[in-house]
């Protein structure tokens, strides 16, 4: 496949099995962020002052919901690649389409932003979209509610090994947690890139993660 990347959408990876923990789910976000700000105000940074940003999250979150968090995309996955004259050469290329959603944005911007939810109907419609985390965007299984490892509050949500199961921590809490009755703090946050090179470089491990 010389000189030839393949048309669509296709994600570089993912640093951590957090549902946020990825470059898929950073460009998503600021669908929320061209929605709340201007290109000037943008272009002045305003975006990046929290309070500001939780200000107008929390005073637009119904239209923010209202966004579409899906795209056609493509996995790519080749043994090697290599550089030649005219480009890049992959071996044993195989594309497989998607439709990629990203829906639980929303949810972890809330949390992330400790918003509380008063309108019961919203705070349902946005629990909704956490949906399985990107797991499915990630080729990982998600096991059925049947199976030993679906995770649940009981098997601690499987210690947090994948992004369903993130989802499903974020899921189980919601509306103790909308309610009052459960910090936000009782949900894990997504460490950050540069926070998971770092813990590479100390365990000695390097690149993205895709999926399992």
């Amino acid at each position: 496949m010389e000189g030839n990347i393949p048309k669509g959408v296709i994600r570089m990876g993912y640093w951590s099995v957090h549902p946020m923990g990825g470059d898929a789910p950073s460009d998503y976000r600021y669908k929320i962020v061209d929605a709340l700000f201007a290109e000037e105000e943008q272009e002045y940074d305003l975006h990046w002052n929290k309070e500001v940003y939780k200000i107008r999250l929390e005073a637009h979150l119904a239209e923010v919901a209202d966004l579409v968090y899906m795209q056609n995309a493509i996995h790519f996955d080749f043994t090697d690649v290599s550089r030649t004259k005219e480009g890049f050469d992959f071996e044993n290329v195989l594309q497989t389409p998607y439709v990629e959603n990203c829906s639980f944005v929303v949810p972890y911007e809330v949390i992330a932003y400790q918003i509380r939810i008063s309108d019961k109907q919203l705070s349902a419609k946005i629990k909704e979209m956490i949906g399985d985390g990107g797991a499915a965007n990630r080729q990982y299984q998600i096991p059925k509610e049947s199976d030993h490892d679906f995770p649940t509050r009981e098997n601690k949500w499987n210690g947090l090994q994948t992004p369903f199961d993130h989802a499903r921590m974020l899921h189980d809490l919601w509306d103790d947690i909308m309610l009052g009755n459960l910090s936000f703090d009782a949900v894990k946050e997504d460490s950050g890139l540069f926070a998971a090179l770092a813990q590479q470089d100390e365990d000695g491990q390097s690149g993205l993660i895709n999926k399992q």
